[in-house]
């Protein structure tokens, strides 16, 4: 955890994560696992979870129930700046044969 980082209130961090510049998450977050990696202005609040190899970077905002889950190899990045909220379900797993 960096210096500008903060993780207030009910928040939960586990695992192979990494909070660099102006990162804050708070409410009854969780994030599990890793790598988890935010950076440069990512807030996560409220009921948010994030499990599994996730990148969210440059201004993104997450709140209320957003689950994001990614598996080892397959990551998830958000890196533009946006905001995820409600119940939105993010998952990224492999793909099984060709297409």
């Amino acid at each position: 955890m960096r210096y500008s980082s903060q993780v207030a209130e009910n928040a939960v961090i586990e695992g192979n994560c990494l909070l660099k510049h102006r990162a804050m998450v708070g409410g009854e977050a969780q994030l599990r696992g890793g790598p988890i990696l935010l950076d440069d202005d990512v807030l996560i609040q409220g009921r948010t979870v994030i499990i599994g190899d996730v990148i969210v970077e440059h201004q993104v905002s997450i709140n209320d129930e957003v689950q994001i889950a990614a598996q080892e190899g397959r990551g998830h990045s958000s890196a533009r700046p946006k905001t995820l909220d409600g119940q939105q379900h993010i998952t990224r797993t492999p793909l099984l044969g060709a297409l």
